[in-house]
This record gives structure tokens, C-alpha cells and sequence, in this order.
């Protein structure tokens, strides 16, 4: 009877392994091809809508997330559009977490990263970022392993391509914007991870290094459990703190 428990317990054992490990260590899925930026469209009686998909290969399934149209907002009076420059931008994650008894920081990044941003320099306030989207498959670490837990397991990117920010206002704008300034402002708006959306905000610094380019960083921190996110525990891992930091440090050129 006891052998035939621990054979049975066994089993078990092994299944529940084998489960979890083809969870974490199975291959990540690929961005599904090249993204394009939801366009910032000058001003209309009907401002068109847009979409937040990815460009796909003929062979791949849309993500969920890819699939519902997005109305942008329109941008008003004499505004220049920017654009961000992907090869010249990172999205970030920072967690603090304690592996094996010494504290570290988990730092994740990507560049696959689109937008717009419309910028009116006389009238700065009328200024627009417009949605954000970045490909949480590229999300990467310095640790395989912590990499297909990030893609597999806490986001879900098979299924959870993009994680977008939709802006919904802007405040703290200066009067006026000129070329080599520096500025400051809060973004405020919805961020979407999975498949749950929650009002955030950036604050964000700008610099207008040229009439074709602005440079910035915008920063926020959230909270994962509030996104229904679970980070699986891990023998090595004594502690992973709630907060995350959320860092967009980007390149924009004009259209």
C-alpha cells in the first residue's frame, strides 16, 4: 500500500515537473513582424481611427491584443509630428529583487517600441503624445531563463503581444517651446499588460535637440500585483518587491 502511495506520489511529482517545465522552458514566440506606430492625424470633423496592430507575416495569428481598433486622438493647430525612432529607443522594467541572499535589480528591455508624438511649439499645451505600444516579446534580461519565465509564464506574450499606453492628457507644458530646450510635463493615461488596463502616470522630460528631433525619458512605477500579474517563486529568488519602474527613453524625429 506505502509503495504503491509513493509510486503514485512519484508520478505525480514527476507530471507536476514536467508541466512547469514545459511552461518556462518551452521556446518564446517571436515578434510577429515589423510594428508601425498609430498615426496622429491632422485635424478633422471625423478624426479616423487607427489600430494598434503589429504587421504580420501571412502565416501568423493576430494577437489578441492587435486586434481592436484604437480611435487616436487628433492633434490641433500648427502641430509637427514625431515619430520614435525603434533603433535609437528602449522601453525598460526595473525590479529589485534578493537572489541567493545578495539584493540585485532585474533590468528588461526592448527597442521594439512605436508612437507619435505632436508637438506645437507655439501653443505647447495643445501638444499630443499619441499610443505607445511596445512588443513584450523582446522583452530581455541578462538571464535566459528569467527571460522565457518573463515571456512564458508572467506576461503571456503567445498570447499578449503588445503592451500599450493610451495617453489622455497633458499637463505642466511651458509656454512656449524652442530648439535646445529642456522640459518637463506629466502624461497621463491607460496602460494595458495582458489583458487588464489601468490609469498611469508618466512623468516625462523632454529636450528639443533640433527642429527635426526630441530626446526624452519618461518614467512611472506600478504596482504587478494590480495588473494580476504572478511572478512563479524560485528556490535562488529570497524576494521580489511589488513595485516596478517603467522607463521610456526615446529618440522622436518629425515626418
Amino acid at each position: 500500500m506505502s509503495k504503491n502511495i509513493l509510486i503514485g506520489g512519484g508520478i505525480a511529482l514527476v507530471l507536476v515537473i514536467g508541466v512547469i517545465g514545459f511552461i518556462v522552458f518551452r521556446p518564446t514566440a517571436a515578434p510577429s513582424g515589423p510594428m508601425t506606430a498609430v498615426p496622429l492625424t491632422a485635424p478633422t470633423a471625423e478624426p479616423a481611427a487607427a489600430t494598434t496592430e503589429a504587421v504580420e507575416p501571412e502565416d501568423s495569428a493576430a494577437p489578441e491584443q492587435a486586434e481592436e481598433p484604437q480611435e487616436a486622438p487628433a492633434p490641433v493647430g500648427d502641430a509637427a509630428i514625431f515619430e520614435l525612432v525603434p533603433e535609437e529607443s528602449e522601453a525598460r522594467f526595473l525590479i529589485d529583487e534578493v537572489l541567493r541572499g545578495d539584493p540585485i535589480t532585474v533590468v528588461g528591455v526592448t527597442s521594439l517600441v512605436v508612437g507619435q508624438i505632436a508637438v506645437d511649439a507655439e501653443n505647447p499645451s495643445a501638444s499630443q503624445v499619441g499610443i505607445i505600444q511596445i512588443n513584450a516579446r523582446d522583452l530581455t534580461t541578462d538571464n535566459e531563463f528569467r527571460n522565457r519565465a518573463i515571456r512564458n509564464n508572467i506576461l503571456e506574450t503567445d498570447r499578449y503581444e503588445l503592451i500599450s499606453f493610451a495617453p489622455s492628457a497633458i499637463s505642466g507644458m511651458p509656454d512656449q517651446v524652442a530648439v535646445g530646450d529642456s522640459f518637463d510635463f506629466m502624461l497621463d493615461g491607460e496602460l494595458t499588460i495582458r489583458d487588464v488596463t489601468l490609469p498611469v502616470s508618466f512623468a516625462v522630460t523632454v529636450t528639443a535637440t533640433s527642429e527635426r528631433e526630441l530626446r526624452g525619458l519618461a518614467t512611472t512605477s506600478v504596482l504587478y500585483r494590480d495588473f494580476e500579474l504572478r511572478i512563479p517563486e524560485v528556490p535562488s529568488v529570497d524576494l521580489v518587491e511589488d513595485e516596478v519602474r517603467l522607463e521610456l527613453e526615446f529618440v522622436a524625429r518629425s515626418l
